[in-house]
């Protein structure tokens, strides 16, 4: 049996002996002899854990940091979505004259608290910067008020159902962190949003805006590769994503926009869109038009053995509870003032 560490360092020496095609080309040929058997594909998958490294404070500041894809880069990002949309109103100055608040708005992918250590926002030059450097893409505003994620601090927090619901969120997040999981983490945002009950009307009645918004999130995977967040008292982890990591959050986004599991086409499309690098095990696969039509996790190897703490089944069910519950209390609490009426 090959070691973790000795399986993932033969693959990297294979890559730079060999180099690959581009894969942005849909015509990519594949060696199939190159390519690396099981064990190293799934030490691949496995590969967010393994690239990782732990600084102190002191060392992450000093660091040349690239604020693509970061909550830091939330201007920059919006005037790039804004830029060939001349006939829709900004971002920030239609919002600003109206009084109202934006159409986009940046969304952590992972809590702030999470990445800060529960410290309070800005409380020190190293939360500032860790917030900054935090990903985050331009999402539909009503979409991120709506996501559990953004309700602590709205008027609603004090609705114990949606605190629960909070803390659940948060804790889940926190313990995908702790252990160097940062793609599930951020799958878990992702999951959330598909549970939304008004997320399908608002897709609907919000074309453009919410077609930024997956815009945003594509670019901002594409772009950022390493993820840092506040692992002890003078401790910064810092975690790169793997190209497996980075496809698997195409696909949670593709589910969210399709309500379904995506096409081979529809992820190759995205792909190359984004120029996104294709895992070995996956090139027999994404680049051969006889898989277009069908469903990408019968034709594909498995995408990830780790599962998040609740799987997706397990927190939809929790969602469609917690709205049934409130939904029923609201009822109650209708009828209670009409019988005082």
């Amino acid at each position: 049996m090959i070691k973790k560490d000795t399986a993932v360092k033969k693959y990297s020496e294979k890559e730079k002996q060999k180099k690959r095609p581009s894969q942005s080309n849909n015509t990519v040929e594949h060696d199939e002899e190159d390519m690396p058997y099981n064990k190293e594909i799934m030490n691949e998958i496995g590969a967010s854990a393994v690239n990782s490294k732990k600084m102190t404070v002191q060392d992450f500041l000093t660091l040349n940091k690239d604020n693509i894809g970061a909550h830091g880069y939330r201007q920059n990002e919006s005037d790039r979505l804004f830029s060939n949309e001349d006939k829709i109103p900004r971002y920030y100055d239609k919002a600003k004259k109206d009084g109202k608040r934006p159409y986009l708005t940046s969304e952590h992918t992972i809590l702030n608290s999470i990445l800060v250590n529960n410290a309070p926002r800005g409380a020190d030059n190293i939360s500032k910067v860790l917030e900054s450097f935090g990903h985050a893409y331009q999402e539909f505003d009503k979409n991120h008020r709506a996501h559990i994620g953004s309700n602590k601090t709205e008027s609603d927090s004090k609705d114990k159902e949606k605190a629960r619901e909070y803390n659940a969120y948060s804790s889940e997040q926190a313990s995908l962190l702790s252990k160097g999981k940062v793609a599930l983490a951020i799958q878990l945002n992702q999951i959330y949003y598909r549970g939304l009950d008004s997320y399908r009307d608002t897709r609907k009645n919000n074309e453009i805006y919410n077609k930024m918004a997956d815009d945003s999130f594509f670019y901002s995977i594409s772009k950022k590769d390493d993820y840092a967040h506040l692992s002890g008292k003078d401790e910064v982890t810092m975690v790169t994503l793997s190209p497996l990591d980075k496809l698997e959050l195409v696909i949670s986004r593709l589910m969210v926009i399709l309500d379904r599991v995506p096409t081979n086409k529809e992820l190759r499309d995205v792909v190359n869109k984004y120029n996104l690098t294709v895992p070995a095990g996956y090139f027999p696969f994404i680049n051969n038009p006889k898989f277009d039509d069908m469903n990408i996790f019968d034709i594909t190897p498995p995408t990830s053995p780790i599962t998040t703490p609740l799987s997706q089944k397990e927190i939809q069910a929790r969602i469609t509870a917690g709205k049934k519950k409130r939904s029923e209390e609201k009822n109650k609490k209708t009828i209670l003032k009409n019988r005082i009426k």
